[in-house]
């Protein structure tokens, strides 16, 4: 934790590779913009704007960014269990409660870590809703619609896209 609070920001230019790393806690990663590759484990999951990673305790994990960017990083040390994995932030509801929990640290108003507790709260639960009960399609396959979308003019092969979605 930085300086003991429980959310930070921090800028993500082009090339830049965050090595294999773990934590004791849940960590949630927003991506507002950017694009890249994380590695969970043996899975590489692709990234861009609006996702969501949740990483539970003592997951290894890694990240290279191809375009530039920013990211909002959470800690949780949640008692409700989230599932692990790649999500898409569509209504930018989470991302909100990490963008004000960022704020809340900036600024310090009076009982700033009140409102820190009350939004980490709401944020474990919001996660919690999305992982548990996520009925669209797994974000894999988001990813690899989204990119025949972009490419649909392009020659574009199975194989093509099984790379682009990590598998």
């Amino acid at each position: 934790r930085t300086d003991g609070h429980p959310a930070g920001e921090a800028e993500r230019p082009s090339g830049i590779t965050v090595p294999w790393h773990r934590h004791s806690y849940y960590e949630i990663v927003c991506y507002p913009e950017g694009t890249g590759k994380m590695q969970i484990g043996e899975k590489t999951l692709s990234f861009g704007a609006k996702d969501i990673s949740v990483l539970p305790p003592e997951t290894e994990h890694s990240e290279a960014y191809f375009s530039g960017g920013w990211v909002i990083c959470a800690i949780l040390e949640s008692t409700v269990p989230l599932m692990g994995g790649l999500y898409h932030d569509e209504s930018g509801q989470i991302a909100g409660i990490m963008e004000e929990m960022v704020d809340e640290i900036r600024r310090q108003p009076p009982q700033y870590r009140a409102m820190l507790a009350a939004k980490t709260d709401e944020l474990a639960l919001r996660i919690f809703r999305l992982t548990a009960t996520e009925t669209h399609q797994p974000k894999q396959l988001d990813f690899a619609v989204r990119f025949l979308e972009q490419n649909y003019r392009e020659p574009v092969s199975l194989v093509a896209v099984a790379e682009q979605t990590g598998y």
